[in-house]
């Protein structure tokens, strides 16, 4: 696995707060959700993007 040099570390949000980052892939695309996992097989968590 690579690691992008743009890449956002792993925080916890309290409610209301927001991050932002870089998303990168493979392709053009637009993204509707983005899915946050912890680890391989962690819990994930799913959010529109706006």
């Amino acid at each position: 696995m690579a690691v992008d040099e743009g890449q956002i570390a792993t925080v916890e949000l309290a409610p209301g707060e927001n991050v932002t980052g870089t998303i990168t892939g493979k392709g053009a695309f637009t993204a509707k959700t983005v899915t946050y996992t912890d680890g391989l097989i962690g819990d994930s968590v799913r959010a529109d993007v706006s």
